[in-house]
């Protein structure tokens, strides 16, 4: 990295884009990569042993055999989410203020066409499918966070007070997306069977905004100099490869399923491309024309393997209730060789997404994620029009640990209705999110998480 670059331009630059892609990734808390639909998440996402409508796929193909007619599902979601970080300081150090970080999102989720046919008393149920499985269409703010930091100076050696503030805004696009071509069957009475082909594909792009404002002082001479910085980061990257899913439902009993599935690991080509750039540098910096760091390159992303299972119970035709537990392993998660040229870092491996140093002896390793999901559905029937009801709830554990080295679990609950009248069912489900974990052993209290999604379904059947 150039030295002759402003040190507190270094350093906001490393703080917020060391993590590169991992920085968007991050804040929209995924801990694994599930399903699709409104109904299935008004349900708590609880539907590996459900799975009966047009996204059985996404949950679990071996749910497709329980399909009679054609089918076509188009599915939306809202996403909004906030973090609220405590202030944290250093002993004659750095001091950061309170930071509220929201943004919000409105993006596709989910698309599909199923089409059974029969050849003589065997049924196949193809499948193919559209999902977005990790969304990075955002837009997030954090406003005048109070700052101050005691360093010196690389160059000089000069020690330097700077206190002020900076503002944060960034926009980004697009997601992690998958296509899917998938069959299922039943094999014999009470046992089906199914599969799927996934090819992952797109990214994201977008734009990080910063602006710190304030004022320096050389202790040595108590001289002050102002500090009024705006710069950008602009940041793309995509993803490419191919993973496949199996899974399997049984009829234990007429009113009692069982459904398990596995959705596999797989090498991922990853691209990306950072560029930072001054947009105007005065006061302190005058005398320093806008400068640019840029690195791109190409990576291979170890994506884990995800497995599940589920009991789903109808005690009458009416009323379903419904549990699952998932397991994804975010610890062989690992992006190979990546290069981030703005710390100057020879090409090393990392765990995605928290680009931790894989070789570190760092024991704060990147955990395994569990989700354990439960949820019921009644369906008021009249005359023509079927209207359910839903209910659900879910522990949700996260892939990185708090300060103190404990595992971070958040807690969940769902809800949503829906109308299905005649071949068109439209179906909406809420999902609230949150939880709390130790950010930092320098913070005063601990960091607060939470998020809501809308989704909205729409199923015509033939």
């Amino acid at each position: 990295m150039n030295r002759r670059l402003p040190f507190l331009f270094i350093i906001f630059v490393f703080i917020f884009s060391l993590f590169g892609i991992s920085q968007s990734i991050s804040k929209t808390n995924f801990s694994g990569v599930v399903g699709s639909g409104a109904r299935a998440f008004g349900m708590g996402g609880a539907f590996i042993a459900v799975a009966d409508d047009a996204t059985a796929a996404s949950w679990n193909p071996g749910g497709l055999g329980q399909l009679e007619n054609v089918e076509f599902s188009f599915v939306m979601q809202n996403h909004t989410y906030n973090s609220i970080f405590p202030a944290k300081s250093s002993i004659d150090n750095y001091f950061f203020g309170p930071q509220d970080f929201s943004g919000n999102s409105f993006s596709f989720d989910f698309a599909s066409a199923t089409f059974p046919f029969r050849i003589g008393d065997f049924k196949l149920v193809p499948q193919i499918s559209y999902q977005r499985n990790v969304n990075f269409n955002t837009n997030s703010t954090l406003n005048n966070v109070i700052y101050r930091n005691r360093y010196s100076e690389p160059i000089s050696r000069k020690i330097v007070d700077f206190q002020g503030t900076f503002t944060y805004s960034d926009s980004f696009s697009g997601g992690f997306d998958m296509m899917s071509f998938s069959l299922g069957t039943k094999i014999f009475r009470g046992v089906n069977i199914g599969f799927s082909t996934n090819i992952w594909m797109n990214g994201s792009s977008g734009t990080q905004e910063y602006y710190i404002k304030g004022t320096r002082t050389y202790t040595d001479t108590l001289v002050k100099q102002s500090v009024d910085v705006e710069y950008e980061v602009e940041k793309s990257f995509d993803i490419s490869g191919v993973n496949f899913n199996g899974g399997i439902l049984l009829e234990i009993l007429e009113n009692l399923k069982l459904g398990a599935v596995y959705k596999s690991s797989f090498a991922a080509d990853l691209e990306y491309d950072n560029l930072a750039k001054g947009d105007a540098l005065t006061g302190v910096f005058a005398d320093i024309p806008g400068r640019e760091i840029r690195y791109s390159g190409k990576t291979t992303l170890e994506w884990p393997d995800t497995w599940g299972a589920g009991l789903s119970f109808a005690p009458i035709d009416t009323l379903t209730f419904s549990m699952d537990y998932t397991r994804t392993n975010w610890s062989a998660a690992i992006m190979r060789n990546f290069y981030n040229a703005e710390t100057d870092e020879t090409a090393i491996d990392v765990y995605f997404p928290t680009m931790k140093n894989v070789t570190s002896e760092d024991k704060s390793k990147q955990l395994d994620t569990e989700q354990i999901r439960f949820g019921m559905e009644y369906v008021y029937i009249s005359e023509d029009i079927l209207i359910p009801f839903r209910l659900g709830m879910f522990s949700d554990s996260q892939y990185y640990k708090d300060a103190s080295g404990e595992k971070i679990t958040f807690i969940g609950l769902t809800g949503g209705l829906g109308i299905k009248w005649g071949p068109v069912a439209v179906d909406f489900a809420i999902m609230f999110e949150s939880g709390s974990y130790l950010e930092s052993n320098t913070s005063y209290a601990a960091t607060d998480f939470s998020e809501i999604k809308l989704f909205l379904s729409t199923i015509f059947s033939l």
